[in-house]
């Protein structure tokens, strides 16, 4: 298997990586205020989107591809939650009455951004 290293340092991938390096940040030191992490996790993820160099069309591929991911795994996840309980979020959106809080889809989004990266490097798409 021929792995492409260059995937790894594109400018693509180094705002990935810096979108993932952010959202981390700014849940460590604000997970007691969700709406805030919500409200800056939605800009940067826009913001990562804007900057790309993808045309349109790949963009608004990549678009559903991380509504599905988010929604799939904020989906999975509250079932989990639900059904074993196992696990409770210190600052769940009790407003919505949700187990999770809201800014979660943006870190599953994020995950499908960073697996374009491995699939890229792996070769598996181009």
């Amino acid at each position: 298997m021929d792995l492409n290293f260059d995937a790894l340092f594109t400018k693509n991938s180094l705002i990935v990586y810096t979108l993932l390096i952010l959202l981390g940040i700014m849940i460590q030191y604000l997970k007691r205020f969700p709406n805030i992490i919500l409200l800056l996790a939605s800009l940067l993820t826009a913001i990562t989107i804007i900057l790309r160099d993808d045309d349109r069309k790949y963009k608004l591929k990549l678009l559903i591809v991380m509504f599905c991911f988010g929604l799939y795994g904020i989906i999975s996840e509250s079932l989990i939650i639900q059904n074993t309980g196992i696990l409770t979020y210190s600052y769940p959106n009790s407003s919505l009455n949700l187990n999770f809080p809201l800014w979660l889809f943006f870190i599953y989004t994020s995950w499908s951004l960073l697996l374009e990266i491995i699939f890229k490097f792996t070769g598996i798409i181009n």
